[in-house]
This record gives C-alpha cells, structure tokens and sequence, in this order.
C-alpha cells in the first residue's frame, strides 16, 4: 500500500510540475529586494512568525509600503514559499515560514493510528497530544484553521469543549 501511494505522490507532482509551468508566476521578474526577502525567510529558523515581524523583515530590506508588502506576501503564498490567508481572521496576523512544518503537523494528526482506528475522528484533545512538541504548542487553533481552509476536515472542534469532533474528509 505504502508503494502504491508513493507512486500516486510521484503521479501528482509531475502532474503539478506540469501545470505550474502555466501559472501566471511563472518566469516572472521580481524585484531584487522581494528576492531578498525571501532569502531571509528561507535562512530564518522559526516555522511562523506574526505578520508585524514579517513586516520587520520587509523593512530590513528597504521594502516600506503597506501595498508592496500585501502584494509580495500573497505572491509568496501562491508561489509556495509562505502560508499567509489574508481573508481569514484567526489566520491572518500569523505568516507560516515553513510550510513544510503546517504539513508535519497535518500529518501527525492523519497518520495517527488512534485517530485511524477511529475513522478519521478526533478532538481539540488530541491535537494538543499530537502538537505537543514545544513547535506546535501555541498553534494549535491557527493548524486547525489551516485543515478548514484546505478542506482537510470536516465537522468542528468548538473552543469550549473538547468534546466536538472533526473528522478527516
């Protein structure tokens, strides 16, 4: 089974590779300070920071304009680079450096075999089990809303008990 999904994974990342030569991204010139931008969050070892900081690090290259920074921020987010949902209120003051890490934690959640065992359904409980590595710790609501927004579960998980389920779709 695992050979037969790794295969299905290497299906999907040529079919992506081959899509996103279209994308409208693609190829374009950016301005040399964005490229620098990206060099401090590609070299930067936290996993997210909040908004104001990443502002900070625009600034640190002499990119000041509130305009300028959204533009570059969306345009990071759909090249890949960040995670950054602008529209979404829990989300937008937290910018994922590392989308790799909002994975990490998306898997520990899908890949448990507790939560297997029960059909995908889990709790605000066991996600602060499965986050509680001092890297999840405070995140977990923002990891939560990230599964909403990609569509990765359904149902709820209410902040007041921990007794709502989600469940993998």
């Amino acid at each position: 089974k695992r050979d037969q999904r790794l295969t299905t994974i290497k299906k999907l990342i040529r079919c992506i590779e081959y899509q996103a030569v279209d994308l409208p991204h693609i190829g374009e010139p950016v301005p040399a300070r964005w490229v620098d931008v990206r060099h401090a969050i590609e070299t930067d070892d936290r996993n997210y920071i909040y908004r104001e900081q990443f502002d900070d690090l625009c600034h640190a290259q002499d990119i000041t304009e509130p305009e300028d920074i959204a533009t570059m921020l969306a345009y990071f987010h759909d090249l890949g680079i960040v995670l950054h949902f602008a529209d979404q209120p829990l989300l937008r003051n937290r910018v994922i450096l590392k989308p790799a890490w909002a994975t990490n934690a998306v898997y520990r959640i899908f890949d448990n075999d507790l939560i297997k065992a029960k059909q995908g359904r889990f709790s605000r409980h066991d996600c602060a089990q499965l986050w509680s590595a001092p890297a999840y710790r405070s995140m977990h609501e923002v990891l939560i809303e990230i599964m909403k927004r990609y569509r990765l579960v359904s149902g709820k998980i209410g902040r007041a008990s921990n007794r709502e389920k989600m469940k993998i779709t």
